[in-house]
């Protein structure tokens, strides 16, 4: 491919948008919790490259299913 643009389009594009719009983030939570879940947390995010709040999301998505 050698950085050439390949535009996604039918069936496909059709899944990319169904999955974006199933995983908007239209609700703020304000939660108590444990100060040590929250460092383990942290330091988890970290090794996987992602920040702490989105891999929190992630978590609760996939609960959630």
């Amino acid at each position: 491919m050698n950085g050439e643009f390949v535009p996604i389009k039918g069936k496909q594009l059709e899944m990319i948008e169904k999955s974006l719009r199933s995983r908007k983030k239209d609700v703020t939570m304000t939660i108590r919790v444990n100060r040590e879940d929250i460092e383990k947390i942290r330091k988890k995010a970290k090794k996987l490259g992602v920040k702490y709040q989105t891999y929190i999301s992630e978590i609760l998505h996939q609960v959630a299913q």
